[in-house]
């Protein structure tokens, strides 16, 4: 199987083709991903690490990014994935994340569009989430000290 960058709303797979999907999504607005990325890819382009690297990209932001300020924009963008990753599991199959966010209604809108997309929530682990010193964490007026192992199944 090829694995591949992109959008995650759109993966090409066969529909109920996946048996299992696990994946870390972005928490909203606590991790700005892209903005890694850039800092890592001012230097990529310029070696080319494999064929076909987008060397010509200026940024490595897209369109359909799952990261937003807004909660509604945040739950629109990952109820596209969601609904993807519904369409593409078997019947029987499972889709398993993480999550941390300290704001309910990055909760909530995530909850509404598991519900959406044809998903339930069948288990939910709480961890010890990263150190307090951690950026994420400094930074949030409201930081939360848990991430929390979500399992879904279809309904």
């Amino acid at each position: 199987m090829n694995v591949k960058c992109g959008n995650s709303a759109f993966t090409g797979l066969a529909g109920g083709s996946v048996d299992l999907v696990i994946t870390d999504p972005p928490y909203m607005d606590n991790v700005h991903y892209s903005e890694l990325a850039d800092f890592f890819h001012a230097w990529l382009k310029g070696i080319e690490p494999f064929d076909g690297y987008p060397v010509g990209w200026s940024s490595t932001r897209q369109a359909g990014e799952v990261q937003s300020d807004s909660a509604l924009e945040f739950g629109t963008a990952i109820g596209h994935v969601w609904s993807e990753m519904s369409r593409v599991l078997k019947p029987s199959g499972l889709l398993a994340f993480t999550f941390h966010q300290a704001r309910i209604e990055g909760w909530v809108e995530l909850m509404v569009a598991l519900r959406n997309a044809g998903f339930i929530v069948s288990g939910l682990i709480p961890i010890k989430a990263e150190l307090s010193v951690g950026a994420p964490k400094s930074g949030a007026a409201k930081p939360s000290n848990l991430d929390s192992v979500v399992v879904c199944r279809h309904r």
